[in-house]
């Protein structure tokens, strides 16, 4: 008997309907895709601080983590540009450490004084904070997920977003952030440079770019190598789809050929492959 054929992969069609982008090196979209495209750097300066949440009012956005201020603005820019109600739509939130900061005064407190331990602080330290906040913020009582997976947590939260997108026939927002971790911290969580997105995913045609996304087994392919403003976070897939979806344009008819390792256009069906670890991988086809 001749080997069996494996089944075809599962694959998720999706139209990409808004990108919002923010990192400590450059704040929007529309910044970072043109020093992707152009193979440029940002000006070097001190470290910018995430925006100020435009969700929250008064004492509520005060005192606001930073991860709780990035994850709102990032959600509220990209649901903005995408015309999607807040209180109707579903949402993803991923992060693999949520708010390190936090998490590191908590520690040093525990350490030096654990009788000056803030209850605001804890509730600010758990990992679904910043979807607790969303909620709160919006009023959606809609199903909110906060996934974790190390590195692998974009991986993971896009191909969440994509079967909740394929189950409700609506858009879903997807949420991808990690801070720049403290000096203690860097051996649990190695990066030097903060960075989050924010998607809105919804069903094939819609939105401005098509993507299928494929479950499959693990491929021992290299990583595309990132540009060096860009590679220091703890979401290296999530910088990789940003390069790749920078360098698609269908108004620009020229530029290299070799999707995502260098400036220029990446053609319409060319695949990013994001390990989900161990045996998986999920692969994203931009079909123009």
């Amino acid at each position: 008997m001749g080997d069996a054929v494996p089944p075809p992969a599962p694959a998720f069609p999706l139209g990409l309907q808004a990108v919002a982008f923010w990192s400590d090196r450059v704040p929007d979209w529309q910044t970072a895709r043109q020093l992707l495209r152009s193979g440029s750097a940002p000006a070097e300066g001190e470290p910018l601080r995430p925006p100020p949440p435009q969700m929250l009012q008064g004492a509520e956005r005060r005192r606001a983590s930073p991860a709780v201020a990035l994850g709102l603005e990032l959600a509220r820019l990209a649901l903005a540009e995408a015309g999607v109600d807040a209180q109707a739509v579903e949402a993803v939130f991923t992060s693999s450490h949520g708010d390190v900061m936090v998490t590191d005064e908590i520690c040093r407190t525990l350490a030096q004084d654990p009788a000056l331990l803030s209850p605001l602080r804890f509730h600010h330290s758990v990992h679904n904070a910043v979807a607790g906040y969303w909620s709160i913020a919006t009023g959606n009582t809609r199903a909110t997920t906060a996934l974790a997976g190390h590195e692998h947590s974009f991986a993971g939260g896009l191909l969440e977003a994509a079967l909740r997108v394929r189950q409700l026939g609506t858009p879903v927002l997807l949420v991808s952030l990690d801070l720049c971790p403290p000096p203690l911290m860097q051996a649990l969580a190695p990066a030097r440079q903060a960075l989050g997105a924010a998607l809105v995913l919804g069903p094939a045609g819609t939105g401005r770019q098509q993507l299928t996304l494929a479950v499959t087994p693990a491929s021992a392919a290299t990583p595309v190598p990132l540009p060096a403003w860009l590679d220091g976070s703890y979401q290296p897939d999530l910088a990789r789809f940003l390069c790749a979806l920078a360098r698609l344009d269908d108004n620009d008819p020229d530029g290299i050929a070799t999707p995502f390792s260098a400036p220029g256009r990446a053609p319409p069906g060319a695949e990013l492959r994001m390990s989900l670890g161990g045996q998986l991988d999920l692969a994203v086809a931009f079909d123009g």
